[in-house]
């Protein structure tokens, strides 16, 4: 179901209850509460595989099937670097487009001496820029890298961002079409309305902001983004290092001090405890093991739908037809629909 048929289907259905609605109703405005209820089936898919237990095939198959809801969001085999977190601590921040964890596996690194020592520092540029803070509204926007254009607004919106109230859309369409870039956090640290760009090597980076004044006259400025360097300790492997996969163990952590201290329960290299929290997949060690790296499977962020872009949504298409009913009943409510109630309710039922 393109983006198209989703708003035609959404007005006729709107339409027949209320002629005025369907004018009133704007794509922008349907884009919005469709975006919302493709996140909201997405954590609900989550809520119930992770309320699950896999014991019979026929949970298997249960959890199979609600992995097949979201098979367009899945992400699997994802290699991430571990940093030292502390004693016996490591961790790994998650993708940018990270939403929810499926599976995470780590790459043990153990020597004859038990203990891998070949510790390096690895050096982390962030570039952070605040423009959305500096600018009300403006007609263009272009990210450079080495002068070269990588991201230009009017190739989305073509004119521009011109109500403060929507500058933000700008937010989502540069995650969405660049790597290894966050919004406001990263690396457990708050950047309020700045982007992050993260590389492991320098670069020259810098954007051009195009304001109109009241005249229709546009005025170009170019920043250039100052880098920072943020240092962590990290594992290279050596020649006389064996390195195994192994399946952790994600605990709550409520739970945690419990299990670390157990005789039987604790961390053991082949199977180490984890944790989440903060963008980063935390993994406990003791003195027999390191981690070496860390391979996840994950359900990454959907791209927002909309129809100005020509994006559709970016579920499977049984799943999107599910969305879509979830939405019209929503925007019945909105107009007030005197059979709403009743649709919610089963709604609910078919979503038990």
């Amino acid at each position: 179901m393109t983006i198209d048929e989703i708003h035609i289907k959404v007005r006729q259905d709107v339409q027949k209850l209320d002629s005025h609605a369907n004018g009133n109703l704007l794509d922008e405005e349907i884009d919005f509460h469709l975006n919302y209820y493709v996140r909201k089936f997405v954590d609900n898919v989550v809520g119930k595989l992770r309320g699950r237990l896999p014991a019979t095939p026929t949970d298997f198959q249960q959890n199979q099937r609600l992995l097949d809801s979201l098979s367009t969001l899945q992400v699997k085999g994802v290699s991430i670097p571990s940093y030292v977190g502390g004693a016996n601590l490591s961790y790994g921040i998650f993708p940018p487009d990270y939403r929810h964890l499926i599976e995470d596996v780590s790459e043990i690194a153990c020597n004859r001496k038990g203990i891998v020592k070949n510790q390096v520092d690895a050096k982390v540029y962030t570039y952070s820029f605040s423009f959305l803070a500096d600018y009300q509204t403006f007609s263009e926007l272009e990210l450079k890298i080495e002068g070269d254009v990588f991201f230009k607004l009017t190739d989305y919106l073509p004119n521009g961002i011109t109500d403060p109230e929507t500058k933000y859309q700008v937010v989502n369409l540069i995650l969405d079409v660049t790597n290894d870039t966050y919004w406001e956090n990263y690396d457990g640290k708050y950047y309020p309305q700045n982007f992050i760009l993260v590389s492991t090597e320098p670069l020259n980076f810098s954007y051009t902001i195009t304001v109109l004044d009241n005249a229709g006259v546009g005025t170009s400025t170019t920043v250039s983004v100052v880098r920072k360097i943020v240092t962590n300790k990290v594992y290279r492997n050596s020649s006389e290092d064996k390195f195994s996969r192994r399946p952790n163990r994600l605990t709550n952590d409520n739970n945690l001090n419990y299990v670390l201290n157990h005789p039987f329960e604790g961390t053991t290299w082949e199977f180490p405890i984890s944790t989440l929290g903060n963008g980063r997949l935390y993994v406990y060690e003791d003195t027999t093991f390191k981690v070496k790296n860390l391979v996840i499977d994950y359900i990454r962020e959907p791209i927002q739908a909309s129809k100005a872009r020509a994006v559709n949504v970016d579920l499977p298409d049984t799943s999107t037809q599910l969305v879509v009913e979830q939405l019209i009943v929503h925007l019945k409510g909105m107009i007030q629909d005197p059979t709403w109630q009743t649709d919610m309710q089963h709604n609910q039922l078919n979503n038990q």
